[in-house]
């Protein structure tokens, strides 16, 4: 899930479709919009999942390295 504020990019669940809609994405709508938060499900396995990729790898990319080594950070 990509949070932006009240804004939330949701990976499409592909549920069972009733009446034309997914039943899934209508229950979780149903209870985040409750609390002010906005849906948005995105069909994340044609554009990511079928091209060798996750949504991730799409997302959150620090594009220039680390000045410090941080794998010989100790807690």
């Amino acid at each position: 899930m990509i949070v932006l504020s009240r804004d939330l990019g949701i990976p499409k669940p592909f549920g069972p479709i009733i009446e034309g809609e997914c039943c899934l994405e209508q229950y979780v709508s149903s209870l985040l919009e409750l609390l002010g938060l906005t849906c948005t499900f995105i069909d994340d396995i044609s554009s990511y999942h079928k091209l060798l990729g996750e949504v991730h790898c799409g997302t959150n990319v620090q594009r220039k390295p680390f000045a410090f080594k941080w794998w010989n950070v100790v807690p």
